[in-house]
């Protein structure tokens, strides 16, 4: 299966400026990677529908597949079937997904390369760094639902991450999250404002029901 049902660009774009905390709090506080999924390149953010891949223990070659159907935007999401002592991904994988733009890369795995990840600029998040390399033999899949952080991810899923981690919006709610996400957006502008004329976030947020008891 390599065709993809992609949300509008526009649609995408909308989402860029959301943080991934504010999108998870849209979500319930769910629907985030677990912790070990972290940046290698800081300061890069990714929003773009996902494209996954899935491989055999320590072999990369759907890694190749992918990154050569994918398209511009798109955010390879690899799952490597729980192998974490072999690098999935390196510098040439960057260096040609950042000529083909694509929007980033995500591992339930390896990577390696580090310096050259940062030199080249393009934004990929993995469980561990090793330079152990890894085999390009045996066919997996791509375009098929995935685990990668914890959680599940279908393709055409929207991913977006910072240097907090990654928020997955499921393809079917990208376009009730983004209203709610505006709204838990606007909460914490007002509580900024809050904060900044002299209120501490207890008084904000009225917490001071929770302890009524204490103080009667």
């Amino acid at each position: 299966m390599t065709d993809l049902e992609r949300p509008s660009k526009a649609l995408i774009e909308s989402y860029r400026h959301f943080p991934a905390a504010v999108l998870s709090d849209a979500m319930g506080r769910t629907n985030c990677m677990d912790s070990g999924i972290k940046t290698l390149v800081p300061n890069l953010r990714i929003c773009g529908p996902a494209f996954t891949a899935q491989c055999y223990p320590g072999d990369n070659l759907m890694c190749h597949y992918g990154l050569h159907l994918a398209q511009a935007g798109d955010v390879l999401v690899i799952d490597g079937a729980g192998y974490n002592e072999g690098a999935l991904w390196g510098g040439l994988l960057s260096l040609s997904a950042s000529q083909q733009k694509l929007g980033g890369t995500v591992i339930e795995g390896a990577a390696r390369d580090v310096e050259d990840l940062k030199e080249i600029d393009y934004p990929v998040y993995a469980r561990n760094v090793t330079p152990r390399g890894v085999f390009k033999l045996r066919q997996g899949q791509v375009n098929l639902p995935v685990v990668c952080g914890g959680i599940v991810v279908h393709p055409g899923d929207l991913v977006v991450g910072d240097d907090n981690g990654i928020a997955v919006v499921p393809r079917e709610k990208i376009t009730t999250v983004i209203q709610v996400a505006s709204e838990v957006l606007s909460r914490e502008k007002a509580m900024t404002e809050g904060i900044k004329s002299g209120k501490t976030t207890y008084q904000f947020l009225g917490l001071e029901r929770l302890f009524k008891d204490q103080d009667s």
